[in-house]
């Protein structure tokens, strides 16, 4: 199957001093910004002090800039995976992967269910948290899903509750929490 870049606005993604590349986002992906930024930080941060190859899973990948970002940064034997439950997304990761010959599983469906054989070593949740209320009034989610409930909690709790299913033993799971959602919950 051949890639298209037809419908993709190229675009580049930096952050400053620690890395810098070029990638593709359909419209109807969510576009990474300063909270991206940050989760790749700290995610980064945490993998500079680990030895060993890691099973990585990149959820609620949108374009894939977070997993790539990381991949690109850390240690090569890192086997990296990446999950969305729009198949625009993937599609969209997919031609980045590609683009910047990156080997990585790419999966369609929603939180863990496309994983259930699978286990992580880190889960990276960028899944949407925050409120639906805030987010219908932010053009952040014009054509995306943000189905995080009006306190932006719901997807982050479920997460949390079924994240062990899938998590190994001494695994760690970064969730960035925004004061855009509930943040006591």
């Amino acid at each position: 199957m051949s890639l298209s870049y037809n419908n993709y606005a190229k675009k580049k993604f930096k952050i400053k001093k620690l890395i810098e590349f070029n990638f593709y986002l359909n419209e109807d992906v969510f576009e990474p910004n300063l909270t991206s930024k940050l989760l790749i930080e700290s995610v980064y941060s945490t993998l500079n002090k680990k030895n060993g190859r890691m099973s990585i899973l990149d959820l609620g990948c949108g374009c894939g800039v977070v997993g790539i970002a990381l991949s690109l940064l850390t240690d090569k034997s890192n086997k990296f995976n990446f999950s969305d439950v729009s198949i625009k997304a993937t599609s969209n990761a997919k031609i980045n992967l590609k683009k910047l010959n990156i080997i990585g599983k790419i999966r369609t469906g929603s939180m863990f269910q496309q994983w259930t054989n699978d286990k992580f070593d880190l889960i990276i949740d960028d899944i949407s948290a925050i409120s639906s209320k805030v987010a219908s009034l932010s053009q952040w989610f014009d054509n995306v899903s943000c189905e995080s409930g009006d306190d932006g909690s719901l997807l982050t709790n479920k997460v949390l509750a079924n994240s062990k299913k899938v998590l190994n033993k001494n695994g760690s799971i970064f969730i960035p929490i925004l004061s855009l959602s509930n943040t006591e919950k």
